[in-house]
């Protein structure tokens, strides 16, 4: 099994697209003989598909979807306890809405393209988050490998979960909810520290990243390298809110970070308090609240990239 490739996929990423191009994955591995199990209940979070796929021996992750189903296999990847997450090996087959994990790391948008990279891909080992937060009087931990969002961030996809108009505008949802919750959220008083940067005072909204891109292609940290040892930070402080919704084009390219009242340093290890405290949500899904203890685990995920 260790040299077989299992299969895990969400159904319901690019509407339906996972399910009809898994006839695909199977011509190429056929084609190039290899051996593929397909996960058959695709109803399961991809959480648990990939824990019980560790559990029974597979140490190759083939991964269809988007952003949030990466997000989950990464947690299931370094929650587990049945082998060290270094044995894993993971290809990634983009299907999601805005496929903004791999604008970084550079896993093509084709999926066909990306399907190639079982055969043809070069492997890299990224730095992998992890988040402390606090869920009532518990603290739990959580990994990531793009960015966690905290404040007004978080409170953006808080709203979004309550509506469902929003996901028929495809990748404008998120610009959508980001632009039209901004005056209804207050500004956090925070105290953040870390050994390269501590401020204390009002933020509006903060990202940790190793990747570059959220938000369906927001350049919300564009100084992140997914390589390179240390979580990137930027944090909106006194900037106003009228002045942000001026710089809306330039958070697409990253150029907003130049702004006044907008800070971001680099980091290996990061504390977050706040009052009253706030949220913090990785790839669309809400974890628990602060305070925060965000570090970094070195070179840790693997993957296939060109």
């Amino acid at each position: 099994m260790q040299n077989s490739w299992y299969l895990i996929g969400n159904p319901n990423s690019g509407k339906g697209k996972v399910s009809s191009f898994i006839t695909e994955i199977q011509k190429y591995f056929e084609a190039h003989s290899l051996t593929l199990q397909i996960c058959e209940d695709f109803e399961k979070q991809s959480f648990l598909r990939t824990t019980e796929a560790i559990r029974k021996g597979y140490r190759k992750l083939l991964v269809c979807g988007g952003d949030g189903t990466i997000n989950q296999v990464v947690n299931a990847i370094f929650q587990q306890n049945e082998v060290d997450p270094n044995d894993i090996l993971v290809s990634f087959l983009p299907f999601g809405t805005g496929n903004d994990w791999i604008k970084t790391v550079g896993i093509p948008v084709d999926s066909q393209k990306a399907l190639e990279l079982i055969s043809h891909g070069n492997e890299k080992k990224l730095d992998v988050g992890e988040l402390w937060c606090s869920w009532g009087k518990e603290r739990k931990k959580a990994y990531f490998i793009n960015i966690a969002g905290i404040g007004y961030d978080a409170f953006v996809i808080e709203e979004m979960q309550k509506r469902t108009d929003l996901d028929n505008l495809g990748k404008l949802s998120y610009l959508t909810a980001a632009v039209g919750y901004l005056m209804k959220y207050k500004r956090t008083q925070m105290k953040i520290t870390s050994e390269e940067f501590s401020y204390e005072g009002p933020v509006l909204s903060g990202c940790i990243g190793k990747g570059k891109y959220n938000g369906n292609g927001m350049m919300q940290t564009p100084h992140a390298d997914p390589e390179n040892g240390k979580l990137a930070v930027m944090l909106m402080t006194d900037i106003s809110k009228l002045k942000l919704l001026t710089l809306t084009s330039n958070v697409y390219n990253g150029t907003f970070i130049k702004s006044k009242g907008i800070k971001t340093f680099e980091t290996e290890k990061l504390h977050v308090e706040s009052y009253p405290p706030v949220r913090v949500e990785c790839e669309g899904e809400l974890l628990g609240f602060s305070p925060f203890d965000f570090t970094i685990i070195p070179k840790a995920f693997r993957i296939l990239v060109p």
